[in-house]
């Protein structure tokens, strides 16, 4: 089995995006089972250019960190050059394994070459799949041939690969060697802990993510507007402000939005946490797309693992895990209904964490990227 990953990526450690979650996460499930982890991840707010010098610990793992890209130059470093990781390999005096997380694919198949001639293994964590709808056609051109390269061509070749859903497990069931990896948590964070917020004596809905093509949050306002007319109810919404949704979104510019609809803005992730866990519902609501349903939406782990009650549209692996919860809900009709559904059922959550997620259910699973690249080795 190997002895020493470097798991590489665009993530900022140790929490400033889900990314870094999912990897800490499963890094983790390796530690546990006797192999080390290094980690190359980005960094917004530095520009440290020598990487043997951004060396830190975060919960017990090396870590480095290369800037991110702020100007032309920089992109085109950033997406081709696999010198840092080269540098980084020779200074740990080598490594078993590299696992590239959402990787850019000039870099990505520059490494994967270099990991054949060094026999080196090398994976993929394959967390997306990219859609480039709304783009100018020069990027749709640049970033479509991108992202259809790594996924068709790249991920093909590799020793293995983690996935997040049951959708790219599909997609890629001829390849051999593909786990399928929800996003984890660990549930002995001081993080989950936190206390709720406390709310109001309604029943209490919240969203919160950074709205954009993939939550329908006009969907989310407009449904709660008309349950509320009816039912004693709360909507708090984090990630965007009022004005910023009113511009975003121009047919609610002459709508009154009532008052029991709150806009938190951006604020932290321990306070979202907060917010979620003293809410009744959290509402997770996409549509079926290609995107959505190659991915996994991160804040339904979190809602999961605090204990709140979510509702969701039919994306993802979402219906398979909230089948066995007990008062979650997959809209199969409208939001209304099913808002109105959970409503009248009363509200029973008593916010007992739920340990689904917890990477240490999932350490039999993480072992078998590395365990079975040696099955597979041997016959």
């Amino acid at each position: 089995m190997l002895k020493r990953i470097l798991y590489i990526g665009g993530f900022e450690l140790p929490d400033k995006n889900a990314a870094a979650h999912r990897v800490l996460s499963i890094a983790k499930a390796w530690r546990d089972n006797g192999v080390e982890v290094i980690f190359i991840g980005i960094s917004k707010e530095m520009s440290e250019c020598d990487i043997l010098k951004t060396r830190t610990q975060c919960e017990g793992f090396t870590t480095y960190s290369i800037p991110y890209p702020k100007n032309k130059l920089e992109w085109v470093r950033y997406l081709i050059s696999i010198k840092y990781v080269k540098k980084i390999i020779e200074h740990s005096n080598g490594v078993d394994g590299i696992i590239c997380y959402n990787y850019q694919t000039i870099a990505f198949e520059r490494l994967r070459r270099f990991c054949g001639k060094k026999k080196i293994k090398i994976y993929a964590d394959c967390t997306e799949w990219y859609n480039t709808d709304g783009q100018n056609i020069l990027f749709k051109l640049i970033k479509g041939l991108d992202v259809w390269y790594r996924m068709n061509v790249i991920h093909k070749k590799l020793d293995g690969m983690i996935v997040i859903s049951s959708y790219l497990k599909d997609y890629y069931r001829k390849c051999s060697n593909i786990i399928c990896i929800p996003p984890l948590v660990d549930k002995l964070e001081n993080k989950w802990d936190i206390e709720a917020k406390t709310l109001s004596n309604s029943v209490n809905f919240v969203y919160a993510g950074q709205p954009g093509n993939k939550d329908k949050i006009d969907r989310i306002v407009n449904s709660f507007i008309d349950i509320s007319e009816k039912y004693d109810s709360e909507l708090w919404i984090i990630g965007i402000t009022e004005s910023d949704f009113k511009k975003n979104y121009p047919s609610f510019t002459e709508l009154r939005i009532p008052s029991n609809i709150h806009f938190l803005g951006r604020i932290s992730h321990k306070e979202s946490l907060a917010y979620s866990k003293g809410a009744d519902c959290s509402l997770i609501i996409r549509d079926s797309t290609r995107t959505n349903n190659a991915g996994f939406p991160t804040k339904f782990v979190e809602s999961v693992t605090l204990g709140t009650d979510v509702i969701a549209t039919d994306i993802s692996d979402l219906k398979k895990y909230i089948c066995v919860l007990d008062n979650s809900y997959i809209v199969e009709t409208t939001l209304e209904r099913t808002m109105e559904e959970f409503i009248k059922k009363g509200k029973i959550n008593k916010h007992i964490m739920n340990d689904m997620f917890d990477y240490r259910r999932w350490e039999k699973v993480v072992i078998e990227l590395i365990e079975g690249d040696e099955k597979n080795e041997v016959k």
